[in-house]
């Protein structure tokens, strides 16, 4: 599973089939583009879908100093593609504190274990 963004290359390891396939848990960032593909090779995907208002979006990516002000401003208009139909999606709203941010992805991931400890 690998693609290209933001004039990047990335790719998820071959281990982490490897994991999967000995029925561990996994997290990685997938681009939306091959959510069908990794779907196509992983017998259970959840998708966490973290979002944040355009403004916190701007000022993260500006604080990275990797893309220029035009760069930001062109990568927050382009449009994103939706995610393909039957994926199971744990949708996240990432505007606030991090330590909120990971307690609401950890409950939308693991609602069965409400108290179970950060891994």
């Amino acid at each position: 599973v690998a693609w290209d963004a933001h004039g990047l290359h990335y790719g998820l390891p071959r281990g982490v089939l490897e994991d999967l396939a000995a029925g561990r848990d996994v997290v990685a960032n997938l681009s939306r583009g091959v959510l069908a593909q990794a779907r196509a090779r992983v017998a259970r995907l959840t998708v966490l879908s973290l979002t944040a208002m355009p403004r916190t979006l701007a000022d993260r990516l500006g604080a990275r100093g990797r893309e220029t002000p035009g760069q930001i401003a062109a990568r927050l208009a382009r449009a994103r593609p939706a995610f393909p139909p039957g994926i199971e999606l744990v949708e996240v709203a990432n505007d606030g504190p991090l330590d909120e941010t990971v307690e609401a992805a950890l409950r939308g991931l693991f609602p069965e274990h409400p108290g179970k400890p950060r891994p």
